[in-house]
């Protein structure tokens, strides 16, 4: 994320305020070295919830939970 500064907030602050409402992705702006973050007051969200899904499990969820671990041996070491 680029830095945002007190005077490109200033000049863009209905924009900014404008996309941490809409994405729900908090906003960080630095001024004489202090970070203040902007976020959205009703609803507090997890970092969680700004991940993107994806694709990646390639099964159905339900075959994951029945699957086994491998178990590691010093036999395997040979």
């Amino acid at each position: 994320m680029s830095k945002l500064t007190i005077t490109n907030f200033r000049s863009n602050i209905y924009n900014i305020i404008d996309g941490v409402i809409e994405t729900g992705i908090p906003k960080t702006i630095e001024r004489k070295g202090h970070k203040v973050k902007i976020i959205l007051d009703d609803e507090i969200r997890s970092k969680f919830d700004n991940l993107e899904k994806h694709n990646s499990i390639i099964c159905a969820p339900d075959l994951l939970i029945s699957e086994k671990c491998y178990q590691w041996s010093e036999e395997d070491k040979k």
